[in-house]
């Protein structure tokens, strides 16, 4: 019988596809536009926007603002 391979954490994935890639560390800037882009997105928008039976909109409104401000004071805005 074929074992399923365990699957890995949120975290665990993110770092696999930024360490590991065909592409090289091309992939990490790919990685990082897309976080920069959705947060950007979701920031932008309306909370309610973003409400769903598992999440409340304002706490996903809130995700993308601080991942915003964190990209700030990264450098990359």
């Amino acid at each position: 019988m074929a074992r399923t391979p365990k699957r890995k954490t949120n975290t665990e994935f993110v770092t696999d596809a930024m360490e590991f890639s065909r592409r090289g560390a091309l992939i990490q800037a790919f990685v990082m536009e897309a976080i920069l882009r959705y947060a950007k997105r979701v920031a932008a928008g309306k909370p309610e926007d973003f409400d769903n039976p598992m999440i409340s909109g304002e706490a996903w409104h809130d995700c993308g603002v601080e991942l915003v401000e964190k990209f700030k004071v990264q450098g990359y805005l």
